[in-house]
């Protein structure tokens, strides 16, 4: 089993290689988001979603988890 902060270098390392790639900064707010880090998540959703605008699911999660905070 991976655990998620196992995960989060990987995807950095990856980001580095391919800094405009919208699925690896949603999955870098995935992690963020599952290690508490919800306003972090939320900023690296959106920047996903800019890169890719016609994907939606960035900006569903984003949404969402603003919602669940109440703002």
């Amino acid at each position: 089993d991976v655990k998620v902060g196992e995960l989060e270098p990987l995807v950095r390392a990856a980001l580095i290689e391919d800094p405009q790639s919208s699925m690896l900064s949603f999955f870098l707010a995935e992690t963020r988001y599952a290690v508490g880090d919800a306003d972090v998540a939320i900023d690296l959703w959106r920047e996903s979603a800019s890169r890719a605008p016609a994907w939606a699911t960035p900006l569903m999660r984003a949404a969402t988890v603003l919602l669940e905070q109440g703002r």
